[in-house]
């Protein structure tokens, strides 16, 4: 568990304008909240291991000083891009060289005005990966298949800016020590 209070004078955020994106400074941000991460494992047989792994922030971050009278309607206001709540939760069952994972996101709502007026709705996606690890003498293999945005969500990350719906990934690591 970690908590965290920051008042930050003059911070650089980057908004979106109708030709892409330009820095505005903040007079003062305030930033707090608790991120909390719980890990746990164990094993079903002597070759068969189950992880989880579970992660949750939340974040307040609001302006707290405004330079000109036009920027007060967003005097307390969250943040732009900046979610209250996210969470990433993970299981992994091992057995052997083979890994089944399986992983879960969320990202709470997001405002896209200063005033917060507009946002972004909250999204979950889940990701579902088989891997194969091998030792080859001194050096180290991972093949991975990932299908991610299982449950094909359509979803945004930035305004007006979809993400992929469900999609497919495969991947090789070689590592050599």
């Amino acid at each position: 568990i970690t908590g965290f209070y920051n008042i930050i004078d003059n911070w650089i955020q980057w908004v979106p304008f109708a030709n892409g994106w330009s820095p505005q400074n903040v007079e003062q941000l305030q930033s707090r909240g608790v991120e909390l991460g719980l890990k746990y494992q164990f094993a079903i047989a002597s070759d068969w291991k189950v992880k989880t792994d579970v992660k949750y922030s939340y974040t307040k971050a609001t302006k707290e000083k405004v330079a000109t009278q036009a920027d007060l309607p967003q005097l307390h206001k969250q943040a732009i891009y900046t979610p209250e709540n996210q969470y990433v939760a993970g299981l992994v069952i091992d057995h052997k060289a083979l890994s089944l994972i399986y992983l879960l996101t969320y990202t709470g709502e997001q405002y896209i005005t200063g005033d917060n007026v507009k946002s972004i709705e909250a999204f979950q996606i889940s990701d579902l990966s088989l891997c194969y690890k091998a030792n080859l003498k001194n050096h180290g293999m991972r093949l991975n298949g990932t299908v991610k945005n299982i449950m094909n969500e359509q979803y945004e990350i930035r305004s007006a800016r979809p993400m992929p719906g469900r999609n497919y990934q495969l991947s090789i690591a070689y590592q050599f020590n």
